[in-house]
């Protein structure tokens, strides 16, 4: 879990992660739905990118894949704006999951998704 006193830390997985959005052309947010809030997994993974320069204005596309997250879907939007990333609404979208045992193969060559 993040903690600033040991923010400087070497964590192979998160040099990863800063690595793979460092070098993107963005970054794809999709979350769960947790007690109307964004889940402590997620709001970890932010809390160790906030400090980090090339995570402000990186391009974030937010995909919600339940109807009824939308409070969540607010908060992380709040969470990224405030972190100075840019929410590029054109590729914000829903994607409908909600009872589906879609998987992520399924995902890549959906018609709908892709147009």
């Amino acid at each position: 879990m993040f903690n600033s006193v040991r923010e400087s830390e070497q964590i192979d997985a998160l040099l990863r992660l800063k690595q793979l959005i460092e070098t993107s052309g963005g970054l794809m947010a999709a979350r769960l739905k947790h007690a109307i809030g964004i889940n402590d997994v997620m709001k970890n993974s932010l809390d160790r990118l906030v400090s980090d320069e090339f995570f402000s204005y990186a391009a974030v596309a937010l995909n919600n894949t339940s109807p009824r997250a939308q409070h969540a879907q607010e908060s992380l939007r709040e969470v990224i704006t405030t972190m100075f990333a840019t929410i590029v609404k054109s590729v914000c979208m829903p994607i409908k999951l909600l009872g589906t045992l879609t998987d992520a193969e399924e995902l890549v060559v959906d018609e709908s998704l892709n147009a």
